[in-house]
């Protein structure tokens, strides 16, 4: 099990940021495909020190991977969360556990948590195949499993790894990352989601979407290298994706502890539809905000955040309350540490995207 060194791990003497490096973070987890060029419009230093101080994040393990989020209801995919009480007997054991979920083919996502529920595990997987692969994640904690919700997720509407209150605390305002030109940021419009858009994609496409997986902000020189096709056929196909809402974004995968966040997940049930819209647009909206999920099943939402301290996690989820009447419950679960952060999962890597294929794109190139 590859370790993503999670937000359990204290921060170090080389884990001290200042705001030159934090504007550089924001910058990057706006499109992790920003060049020194543009990055420079953000810090006043020479491309030479961007390129040092980025280097330097990515060995001390503030920027752990730079991840490709892929729109899967697009390509007709099931994605769906997993909510699990688990009884560990022992840190051994729960170390086995937690490494056979993090080596399942369909797993998206895996959080150690604090709360009513220890572990979320977020799945993507084919329509034949979720109840087999539920089944399987179920059986592989079956030793140690107390109670578990299963939740499908049917729209996304935030996906963002950094706050709004971090971004706005380093003074760059979010106008200044959406006028950056070139690195397909001007066509980058980061839509809300749901399952209703459905497309498919031919074999270049899927070549594209597996050389991009490992490292989001590769060159399209290197891909087109990599893949023996010319430059401007590349970029044109990696435009047509972004437009198609096929990928959404391109971001560095960031170690939050280092930079002192608390992070949490609030699962949110509702008394009835009539205020859905207002939270939908207050989740997606609030300075706090990372990744925003409406769900079928047992609550609504899951709102992951991010804010300075616990109390204030506690004055967020009041405040929800109290705005919003329609809300019945809200758990809050502290989100420890995380195992596994992808949206192209080896399921959908290896096999799933081959299933998406047809001979004849369903859009423009």
């Amino acid at each position: 099990m590859e370790d993503l060194k999670g937000f359990v791990e204290p921060a170090t003497p080389s884990h001290t940021y200042d705001v030159l490096d934090k504007r550089l973070l924001v910058g990057l987890a706006h499109n992790a495909r920003f060049s020194p060029t543009q990055l420079k419009k953000l810090v006043n230093l020479s491309k030479d020190g961007i390129r040092h101080r980025i280097e330097k994040m990515h060995k001390n393990y503030t920027i752990l991977q730079n991840i490709l989020i892929l729109n899967p209801f697009v390509l007709g995919f099931k994605f769906h969360t997993l909510a699990l009480e688990i009884n560990f007997p022992s840190i051994n054991e729960e170390m086995i556990l937690i490494g056979k979920l993090a080596m399942h083919p369909n797993t998206a996502w895996i959080g150690q948590c604090l709360g009513k529920y220890n572990l979320i595990v977020n799945i993507i997987t084919s329509k034949e195949d979720t109840k087999s692969i539920v089944s399987q994640i179920r059986k592989i904690c079956e030793s140690n499993l107390g109670k578990s919700e299963l939740v499908e997720i049917t729209q996304m509407h935030s996906y963002n790894l950094l706050p709004k209150w971090f971004i706005n605390e380093t003074g760059i305002s979010e106008r200044v990352l959406y006028k950056q030109k070139n690195s397909f940021n001007e066509i980058l419009s980061y839509p809300s989601i749901n399952q209703v858009k459905r497309t498919s994609i031919d074999k270049l496409d899927v070549s594209i979407i597996r050389s991009l997986s490992q490292d989001s902000s590769k060159s399209i020189a290197n891909i087109a290298d990599e893949l023996k096709s010319p430059f401007n056929t590349i970029k044109n196909r990696l435009r047509s994706l972004i437009k198609n809402e096929i990928i959404l974004a391109f971001r560095p995968l960031i170690n939050s502890a280092f930079l002192h966040f608390f992070p949490f997940v609030a699962l949110i049930k509702l008394n009835s539809d009539s205020e859905i819209d207002n939270i939908r647009s207050f989740l997606k909206n609030h300075g706090n905000a990372g990744f925003v999920l409406e769900t079928k099943g047992k609550w609504s939402f899951e709102w992951f955040a991010a804010n300075k301290n616990n109390a204030q996690i506690y004055k967020d989820t009041k405040e929800l309350r109290e705005k919003f009447k329609s809300i019945k419950d809200i758990t809050t679960l502290f989100i420890v540490k995380d195992y596994k952060m992808t949206f192209i999962p080896e399921y959908v890597l290896n096999n799933g995207l081959d299933s998406c294929l047809m001979k004849k794109r369903l859009f423009k190139p």
